[in-house]
């Protein structure tokens, strides 16, 4: 073999494994614009509607919730309230008559009286 023969047999080896089609510089740009165009938009909607969503659950988590009406419970029981003067208590018990009744004599002659303790 001559290497005349070496070298065709190499061309026609490297013709028969080329793509079929021309690489065509202008079309292999193209065909890259419009994947980056596709992924972009695809990009940009999913990120819409990912805000949309977050925005919809935060709304629908922070509904307040309905409150109950009002219902109206017992009155209040009043009770009378009493008011104790600011004096002092006496210390010696206060002596006062039964009305309708005349004082017995005591052991010593005087006349006896019922004993009360005023609060």
């Amino acid at each position: 073999m001559h290497a005349d023969d070496i070298r065709a047999a190499l061309d026609q080896a490297e013709q028969d494994y080329r793509p079929t089609g021309a690489a065509d510089p202008t079309a292999v740009i193209e065909r890259g614009r419009r994947i980056q165009r596709r992924r972009r938009t695809a990009a940009i909607t999913a990120s819409a509607f990912t805000v949309v969503g977050v925005l919809v659950a935060s709304f629908a988590l922070m509904r307040p919730e309905p409150v109950p009406p009002a219902v109206p419970g017992p009155a209040p029981s009043v009770e009378p309230v009493t008011t104790v003067e600011n004096s002092p208590v006496p210390r010696t018990p206060q002596m006062s008559p039964i009305p309708g009744t005349t004082p017995a004599p005591g052991p010593s002659g005087s006349p006896c009286c019922s004993i009360t303790v005023v609060p």
